[in-house]
């Protein structure tokens, strides 16, 4: 086992790390509201900075909504 923090994340991963479903992920992603991809050979791969992009973008959207429905 390395202790090598990883900088990537393939999709099924940041799905099950985001706790979301693939479908859900490829639907975010045609909405143009998925994470950042970025392509290493034929790979489609998710940077760990750019989940945390993503996540924090997605809490402000939930929180915006929250405060316009108040």
């Amino acid at each position: 086992m390395s202790n090598v923090e990883a900088l990537f994340l393939n999709v099924p991963e940041f799905c099950e790390a985001a706790r979301i479903g693939k479908r859900t992920f490829y639907s975010l992603k045609s909405q143009g509201k998925a994470p950042t991809i970025t392509k290493v050979g034929d790979r489609n791969l998710i940077a760990i900075k750019d989940a945390h992009v993503w996540q924090e973008k997605m809490r402000a959207q939930t929180i915006m909504a929250a405060e316009d429905a108040a």
